[in-house]
């Protein structure tokens, strides 16, 4: 479940970031600051930014084990930075630049009802089935991939190389 909320907060972060740069000079209106916060009570946000801030800290003591004598302070680090109350005003601004505030509800009006509820279920499990389903793939047709990539690699060696020497003939010349 902890991967689950990690990849549905990747996965808003990165449509976030990508209509964010589309309309980047728009500055947020005070309405649509505080419809992107109400959609994010119908998201859980605030819980997944906590369990996204324990993921941290906890993938940093597993990989460096001298660090659990300071979990708690690793912890409060992330939180200060990364933990909800930080990001919060950025998402909200982040989200009115994109959307308006009678588009934030509809997106709200939308994730409130049974299939929005359903869908922040059901989303990230699809989300890591079709990452498998595509890692299966390209691995069943693995030295497909490794041919491609040696033969290109040789093929661009030996064109610098006639590079390399028609530039040494010419500069004999």
């Amino acid at each position: 479940m902890k991967k689950l909320a990690k990849i549905a907060i990747a996965a808003a972060f990165l449509i976030s970031a990508g209509y964010a740069k589309e309309n980047n000079s728009t500055k947020p209106d005070a309405a649509s600051v505080s419809a992107a916060k109400e959609l994010f009570e119908t998201l859980h946000f605030k819980d997944n930014y906590k369990r996204m801030v324990d993921n941290a800290t906890n993938v940093l003591v597993t990989r460096k084990p001298k660090l659990k004598k300071i979990e708690d302070k690793i912890r409060a680090f992330y939180t200060k930075y990364v933990g909800w109350k930080a990001m919060e005003p950025k998402l909200a601004k982040l989200y009115a630049k994109s959307f308006n505030a009678d588009e934030l509800k509809e997106i709200n009006k939308f994730y409130k009802s049974k299939v929005g509820q359903k869908s922040l279920k059901v989303m990230p499990k699809l989300i890591i089935e079709s990452q498998k389903m595509g890692m299966d793939i390209i691995s069943k047709h693995a030295d497909e991939l490794n041919s491609l990539i040696k033969k290109t690699l040789e093929e661009k060696k030996k064109k610098e190389k006639k590079t390399e020497d028609k530039k040494e003939t010419k500069d004999k010349k």
